[in-house]
């Protein structure tokens, strides 16, 4: 026995086909873009999206320039250079003193209070002693340049003084407070003290 069908019109027939062809496409744009997210996953694993990667570079530490290492010159000024002077000559002093040898004041005393403590201090090695000296403060009052190009230092100082006899042993010793007074001339581009006033 023959079922026969309904006969359908051109339009009805597009319409059919139309509803029987769009699962098929939908399929194919699933897969394709399926496909596609698979590559562009690919892809962004293999760092193809990574911004491009700079190798770094070692750090010197070291400067960008340098500079050769000079030394700073050191401007004393007048008073300065007056007071280092005292120092030095108060420091010579009192290793001629114990010395029993005027040769420490050779490069820092000249004219008369040279000439004074070469003579004292062969005074006091022909009996046959020493002297100590110790220094326990100087305070400075005034250091200046004088109008005849002199310099002029005065202090107040403490010390410690003691005659030593040759086998070591003390003579004797006391401590003096003193008002000093020094007078300075250059020699040779240097100060050195060439008299001496106390009270």
């Amino acid at each position: 026995m023959m079922i026969s069908t309904p006969s359908r019109s051109a339009s009805e027939w597009r319409v059919a086909a139309r509803s029987y062809i769009s699962p098929v496409a939908l399929s194919a744009v699933i897969l394709t873009m399926l496909g596609l997210t698979l590559a562009v996953y690919d892809a962004y694993a293999r760092g193809a999206f990574d911004p491009p990667r700079s190798v770094p570079q070692p750090v010197s530490l070291e400067p960008a320039f340098v500079v050769a290492s000079q030394p700073v010159p050191v401007v004393l000024s007048d008073a300065d250079q007056l007071i280092a002077a005292v120092r030095r000559a108060n420091d010579a002093f009192i290793a001629a003193r114990f010395q029993g040898n005027a040769a420490p004041l050779e490069a820092a005393a000249t004219g008369p209070w040279l000439a004074q403590e070469q003579a004292y201090i062969a005074a006091m090695r022909s009996r046959f002693q020493t002297e100590r000296w110790t220094m326990n403060s100087m305070e400075v009052v005034r250091a200046e340049v004088l109008p005849d190009g002199t310099g002029f230092v005065c202090t107040r100082e403490r010390w410690d003084g003691a005659v030593i006899r040759t086998d070591g042993s003390t003579a004797s010793a006391r401590g003096y407070t003193l008002n000093e007074g020094y007078y300075l001339s250059r020699v040779g581009g240097e100060w050195r003290v060439f008299r001496v006033e106390f009270s």
